[in-house]
């Protein structure tokens, strides 16, 4: 079931943000990825940082407050955090 991310915005504290669909997720890291490699070719960045991707897709489950939990039952934001 899609979910209207803008109304969690407490969840884009955890991580790149929340998104409907996994390939709207995916096309977000290959961007990122796209414009690293731009700042290597433009001379703004080293090549190492330019090829390190630290972003993944996870499922998540987004409730009524705004919090959410992944597959392994992580809940974010945490309180303990």
């Amino acid at each position: 079931m899609p979910i209207d991310a803008a109304q969690f915005p407490e969840a884009n504290q955890c991580s790149g943000g929340i998104n409907a669909y996994r390939e709207e997720a995916e096309r977000e890291i290959a961007s990122a990825c796209i414009e690293r490699l731009r700042q290597f070719l433009a001379g703004e960045r080293p090549f190492d940082d330019s090829m390190t991707v630290d972003e993944y897709v996870v499922p998540v489950t987004v409730f009524p407050d705004g919090s959410i939990t992944d597959e392994d039952g992580a809940i974010f934001p945490n309180p303990n955090w």
